[in-house]
């Protein structure tokens, strides 16, 4: 639905429709299609005439930009749909800011996404004054929701030379269970980045990273190249915590479980400096992945925190340590990798520290996973 709306808006706005290309890339810098616009690089650097002034797509992605990311965020994945418009020396700012603004903001009555304005941030490029003006003059947005950052937050490329150029980036404040105030300078897990409007208009060198790099020159016209992440923004409108609970890869998880009678994950959030744990999942109570909140917690269930093992080569066996914060009776299981079962006990925990020794476990070299369980929330730690 997200799909349809976008495609049917922009293409009310003269923009032709263009077809996801392949993951694999047509470009000889990259491997992959890594954004919406990889198809697109030869009509911005003039290699090859576009075919149309406007265009608009839902391209598949494989992102091996942000792959350091996946795992630690609930927002980024390795594969994921970018919803795009983009012009090629037609439109430029201006028009593009007030798209995005008219998308988002109007009502889903009338084809939009129907987000409150109030929810709504921006970024800009920390020399990109114009970009402010901009906002301010077709947008409801106030100049204290605008926020300037650097070449590594607000400057894009693809990471290879190529197109890049400054950018506009929105932001959806998810609110304070989700982290501290200040905007998305402050904290990008509360403040959930949606659309990035990047103002493509130069060329850059060879370098590493997100800024260390030369800008060479400019292109032969000035382009518009957006991006909306289509599983984030279904998170968002699907009232989910994270891109992996929406409908369409939930139902992936939900049927793992079912197969396994493992739980997979459980729903973290975090609030004056704690976490709170929601189970999310219809499968057994079992295997629990601890996962950080934002606050920096490595546990899922605040009674459970410090899980630690020491392997013990001398007895074959180890030394699991925790604490709790309260007494209660848990169960602890073992695993190795293959999910084998070489331990498995009813435990009386005091409040505070417990010491439990695994001795002559007959453990050979490899990967185990030790689980603590108080009978709703589980904590796992891996060892080796």
């Amino acid at each position: 639905e997200i799909k349809r709306r976008w495609l049917a808006f922009f293409e009310s706005k003269d923009h032709v429709v263009v077809p996801s290309a392949s993951l694999i890339s047509e470009d000889p810098s990259l491997l992959f299609t890594v954004a919406g616009m990889v198809p697109f690089i030869p009509y911005m650097t003039g290699l090859v005439p576009a075919p149309y002034g406007r265009a608009t797509s839902v391209q598949k992605c494989v992102r091996t930009l942000d792959i350091e990311e996946v795992g630690k965020t609930t927002r980024h994945g390795t594969f994921f749909q970018m919803n795009g418009n983009f012009s090629f020396g037609d439109y430029f700012k201006k028009e593009a800011i007030a798209y995005a603004w008219e998308f988002l903001t109007k009502s889903q009555d009338e084809g939009g996404l129907g987000l409150p304005k109030e929810r709504l941030w921006v970024t800009v490029f920390k020399d990109d004054d114009e970009s402010i003006s901009i906002w301010r003059e077709v947008s409801d947005i106030p100049l204290q929701r605008i926020q300037k950052r650097g070449m590594k937050d607000n400057y894009w490329s693809t990471g290879q030379p190529g197109p890049a150029g400054p950018c506009s980036e929105i932001y959806y404040d998810r609110g304070p269970e989700y982290g501290r105030d200040g905007g998305p300078i402050a904290d990008e897990e509360r403040y959930l980045e949606v659309w990035n409007l990047v103002f493509m208009q130069f060329e850059r060198g060879a370098g590493s990273g997100k800024s260390d790099f030369p800008i060479l020159g400019e292109l032969p016209a000035k382009n518009i190249d957006t991006g909306l992440g289509l599983e984030r923004m279904a998170a968002i409108l699907q009232g989910v915590d994270n891109i992996y609970e929406i409908d369409t890869t939930k139902i992936i998880l939900d049927r793992a479980v079912d197969l396994t009678g493992i739980k997979l994950y459980v729903r973290v959030k975090s609030s004056g400096g704690s976490c709170t744990a929601v189970d999310t999942s219809s499968g057994a109570n079992n295997l629990t992945a601890s996962i950080s909140c934002p606050t920096g917690i490595n546990e899922v269930d605040a009674n459970i925190s410090g899980l630690n093992v020491q392997p013990n080569p001398m007895t074959n066996g180890a030394v699991i340590n925790f604490n709790t914060a309260k007494a209660a009776m848990y169960t602890l299981r073992v695993t190795d990798i293959t999910g084998k079962e070489v331990l498995f006990k009813e435990i009386e925990a005091r409040t505070g520290e417990n010491k439990i020794a695994m001795e002559r476990n007959n453990l050979t070299a490899g990967i185990y996973f030790v689980q603590l369980n108080d009978g709703k929330f589980s904590v796992t730690k891996k060892f080796t």
